[in-house]
């Protein structure tokens, strides 16, 4: 995908979030991290956790966005030790103005007590690798724990949210975006979803209902300030633009990677990828599909 959208540096690992001034995925994708970090009010955190965390792309966005909050430290947590490391040497800065070197990073692989890493007084990005069922920080110790588009990746979630309510300080947020099966599926519109095609498959690896992860968010003690909607501004507006770049994308494809024997694999594999965004773009519209942003509280420790 990266190859067929013509960036090949682009880092991110989200479906993005697209306005009315959006004209590209990585646009998109950008602005859901703001979203997401404005949703968590990061400007006002100052120890920050993002688990599945990916080429920590997001944390560099969170960094500059609210680079005049001095005391912001993030640590990226993904069980994925090759894409932190790629994270280090290959890590892309879509900031205006930065450079690599604006930034400290430093791989932790043993269990830290949160303590901070500072370079020169100024805040820092550390990389662990660690899985989100065991995390390796101590009770207490950080104010915000963020879960772009991982959650769905964590089974069973209840061990997720048992170790946040651990690690948060009293007051802390826990701030999740995630795709979820709709507010109208049904058994019937159950079927039709696993029909998306490729969507069903890459949208790995739990198909999450949102009234069971508010179940079990709530069944963990957790308290649930606010619940965001955007799946409209997720879905359609993607699926808008593969469709009417659909031609450009072939090109790129054909041009990149692949030799012209292979021209009627590309034809194939494109033309389930196209039907597979006509039907993104109609589940989104029936509802049938969502992308969520909560955010909630340990009720303990209000």
């Amino acid at each position: 995908m990266k190859l067929a959208l013509g960036d090949v540096n682009n880092n991110m690992l989200n479906f993005g979030y697209w306005t009315q001034a959006t004209t590209s995925p990585l646009e998109a994708q950008i602005e859901l991290c703001r979203l997401v970090g404005d949703f968590a009010d990061l400007k006002s955190a100052t120890r920050v956790i993002d688990v599945g965390s990916g080429f920590s792309a997001p944390a560099v966005i969170w960094k500059f966005r609210y680079k005049n909050n001095n005391l912001l430290d993030i640590i990226c947590v993904d069980i994925n030790l090759k894409q932190l490391s790629a994270a280090v040497e290959k890590i892309t800065l879509p900031i205006p103005a930065t450079t690599r070197a604006d930034l400290f990073y430093e791989m932790v692989n043993t269990n830290i007590q949160c303590k901070p890493t500072r370079v020169n007084n100024n805040s820092s990005i550390s990389l662990v690798n660690a899985t989100a069922m065991t995390l390796p920080f101590a009770d207490n110790c950080v104010d915000r724990i963020v879960a772009l588009e991982s959650a769905q990746h964590f089974k069973p979630l209840s061990r997720f949210l048992r170790e946040c309510k651990r690690v948060l300080r009293p007051e802390g947020l826990l701030v999740i975006a995630v795709p979820v099966i709709g507010r109208n599926s049904t058994h019937k519109t159950l079927v039709q979803f696993a029909k998306l095609r490729i969507l069903y498959f890459t949208w790995a690896s739990e198909h999450y209902h949102l009234e069971n992860i508010k179940t079990v968010i709530r069944a963990e003690d957790f308290q649930i300030q606010e619940i965001l909607h955007v799946g409209h501004h997720v879905y359609e507006p993607s699926a808008d633009y593969y469709i009417h770049n659909r031609k450009l994308v072939k090109q790129r494809l054909q041009a990149k990677i692949f030799p012209y024997a292979k021209t009627l694999f590309i034809e194939c594999v494109e033309r389930i990828i196209y039907i597979s965004a006509l039907k993104m773009k109609d589940s989104s519209k029936k509802e049938i599909i969502d992308y969520v942003l909560i955010k909630a509280v340990a009720a303990s420790k209000r």
